[in-house]
């Protein structure tokens, strides 16, 4: 019984390790996604207007949540850009679709 315990667990770890080691940068370019629609979104131009731009900048983190379900639901070729560019090893950065 020892045994199996010893052998899921090593599975297991093996199993969260590679996933963080394949998916790791690719959240941080989810990340990255979040703050930019952050940028982009009403609130922070209301903010930056009645608090200032270091309190708009700042006030991120309470939001960064919501962004982050944002941009994780941004359509299949931003998030397929930001997957590649994490496992082709290329600096984080933002994406968007233009109207035109």
């Amino acid at each position: 019984m020892v045994l199996m315990e010893r052998i899921l667990r090593k599975i297991i770890e093996f199993y969260v390790l590679t996933k963080w080691r394949i998916l790791g940068n690719y959240y941080k370019g989810l990340l990255a996604q979040a703050e930019f629609l952050y940028r982009q979104s009403p609130l922070f131009r209301e903010r930056w207007l009645t608090m200032g731009l270091e309190y708009a900048e700042m006030s991120f983190e309470n939001e960064a949540q919501h962004f982050f379900y944002k941009a994780k639901q941004e359509p299949m070729l931003i998030k397929a850009r930001i997957f590649w560019d994490s496992l082709l090893g290329r600096p984080v950065q933002t994406y968007y679709i233009s109207e035109n």
